[in-house]
């Protein structure tokens, strides 16, 4: 398979996990589903693939446009904000999307009249990310208080920390009321991963927001993306596929992944800060951010069993000594501050009590609940997502990476991942968005490896 193949796959599965979300907002639908599984289709095919070949990687100026149209499609649909009022928000991302669509009818146009050279597309880029992160900025003015736990769990285990109590002995308010009847649980302690607390504690004292973290997490990402593409491949930014580099910016339902307070962004940026040091050959500071990124969430382990597989498939088992220790960092202060209270949430809460069968869940295990009225066991989802991982990591050590190493890891990490979703009993938005913009690494990593400028035309 060749390279250029690889990417329009990924670029593929990338739209399709996009409208996952946009067509439902990440909650059940028919054609929701069947975007993700065409998604998944896609990125097994490339995963379980031969090594890619070929030296012609670069998507074409009408890849890009129609890329960049279908991303501003996305953002037309459904309401930009799910709670708050955002009339002016609300304008502005629709002439937001309208400017985007606009840009890449004309780039669509453009190509088949071979007019784009000179096009300053850095320029461009960095205005793309300069606007969307102020429309982000604006999303905690439009709704300053959502009522959903994640919300509430993330400002209030700041403010708990920033007033020196355990995040983990303070009870959360729950703004859902019937919590536990609607969801099947309701809030309790702070039950998220210790390694969340220091964006979100600077970004309260810093902005009065946490979101303000997330939103420049995702601005971290696009600038790692950036740093790559302008280190390996400064021609890039002659191609209109320096626009990829802007991706997580422009992901559809952004405002609404801002205004939820979703904890991915977060996990985004770390990702993407590994990705980068080990690109650029910074091989200590990317072993120590890839455990800061693995400290953020506890669903990522089926990407540090790709790291881990990596390092077994080089020779270099000791490779995950220093994530592992990093991770220990993070959480060893809250285990001698109270092991119970540790123990009691971001474990058993998290692990347990939150993990219910959930009707509206974009999974194979809503779908399975509609069509026999019975919910499937919780542990296929790990255990789809382990078999996966297992066979995707055998194909790796049998024929070499499809890619180059870094990219495989993601690529294996994600393609476990999306699959233990799949079958899981939960899946929503703020999976599905981590997962897609994920993606972005792989693509924007297989076309620089061996990347060059490509005329509009081709």
């Amino acid at each position: 398979m060749t390279r250029g193949r690889v990417v329009s796959l990924l670029l593929v599965a990338h739209v399709a996990l996009n409208f996952a979300v946009v067509l439902g907002l990440g909650f059940y639908s028919p054609a929701s589903l069947l975007c993700a599984v065409l998604a998944c289709a896609a990125l097994l095919f490339v995963a379980g693939g031969p090594a890619a070949s070929g030296s012609d990687a670069t998507p074409s100026a009408r890849v890009m446009a129609c890329w960049l149209m279908a991303l501003a499609l996305g953002g037309f649909m459904n309401r930009p904000l799910l709670f708050g009022d955002g009339g002016g928000l609300a304008r502005l991302v629709l002439g937001w999307n309208q400017i985007l669509f606009v840009g890449g009818a004309a780039l669509l146009v453009a190509s088949f009249r071979s007019v784009l050279a000179g096009v300053g597309w850095g320029r461009i880029v960095f205005g793309i990310l300069a606007a969307a992160t102020a429309l982000r900025l604006l999303v905690p003015l439009a709704s300053p208080e959502p009522p959903i736990d994640v919300f509430s769990m993330r400002e209030q285990g700041a403010a708990a920390l920033l007033a020196g109590r355990n995040p983990y002995e303070t009870q959360i308010r729950d703004p859902i009321p019937g919590g536990a009847e609607q969801y099947g649980y309701s809030v309790g302690n702070y039950a998220y991963m210790p390694a969340t607390l220091l964006p979100d504690a600077l970004a309260r004292v810093l902005a009065g927001d946490v979101r303000v973290a997330s939103v420049l997490a995702e601005l971290l990402a696009c600038l790692c993306l950036v740093q790559v593409a302008r280190r390996r491949l400064p021609g890039l930014w002659r191609s209109p596929a320096a626009l990829l580099t802007a991706a997580p910016l422009l992901y559809s339902k952004g405002p609404y992944v801002t205004e939820m307070s979703w904890t991915e962004p977060l996990l985004l940026g770390a990702l993407a800060a590994w990705w980068a040091l080990a690109a650029l050959g910074r091989e200590r500071g990317a072993a120590v951010t890839f455990g800061l990124f693995l400290a953020f969430k506890q669903y990522l382990v089926f990407y540090a069993v790709a790291f881990f597989g990596e390092a077994l498939g080089r020779g270099r088992p000791l490779r995950v000594a220093v994530p592992a220790a990093v991770v220990l960092a993070t959480v060893l202060p809250f285990l001698v501050w109270d092991l119970e209270s540790f123990l009691a949430y971001p474990v058993r809460w998290m692990l347990t009590e939150n993990l219910p069968f959930r009707e509206d869940a974009l999974s194979l295990a809503g779908l399975w609940f509609r069509t026999t009225g019975a919910a499937p066991p919780g542990f296929l989802a790990m255990a789809a997502g382990a078999v996966t991982a297992a066979f995707l990591l055998g194909r790796w050590w049998r024929r070499g990476p499809v890619l180059d190493g870094r990219e495989d890891v993601v690529l294996v990490g994600t393609a476990a991942t999306l699959v233990a979703f799949l079958v899981g009993p939960q899946a929503f938005a703020n999976y599905y968005y981590f997962l897609t913009n994920a993606l972005v690494l792989v693509i924007v990593g297989a076309g620089i490896a061996v990347a060059r400028p490509v005329p509009a035309d081709s």
